[in-house]
């Protein structure tokens, strides 16, 4: 990832996510986690990623890709008060596109409460 002031901030970094998976990057503090992971779902607007992208083993780029890929930030905005069967529901009725169901909403936060072995 280069910023527009030319300064790379990630170097030499390659990862691979499996589809539909869940994937954990771990390092200690400063070590570029959620710059990483913020390049990768093509939500680093502050700068430009450079190199090779490779999605389904073909050259890519990743901003295409951004609404199909999501990840927790380290700093989530959440409501406290809420339990997680709250908030879920309400992080998918404001963060899915309006085209999507309120079914597929329930089944969508069913999936990630199964997934997350929260049931």
């Amino acid at each position: 990832l280069r910023l527009a002031n030319g300064l790379e901030v990630l170097r030499n970094v390659s990862g691979t996510l499996r589809h539909g998976s869940l994937t954990c990057v771990m390092g200690p503090s400063g070590s570029g986690k959620s710059t990483f992971l913020t390049a990768l779902s093509g939500r680093a607007n502050y700068g430009k990623v450079v190199g090779r992208t490779l999605i389904n083993n073909q050259p890519d780029q990743l901003w295409r890709h951004k609404f199909v890929t999501g990840f927790v930030p380290q700093e989530d905005t959440m409501i406290r008060e809420l339990s997680v069967d709250q908030i879920l529901p309400f992080s998918a009725s404001t963060r899915l596109d309006r085209a999507v169901s309120a079914q597929q909403k329930e089944d969508i936060v069913n999936r990630v409460l199964e997934d997350l072995d929260l049931v």
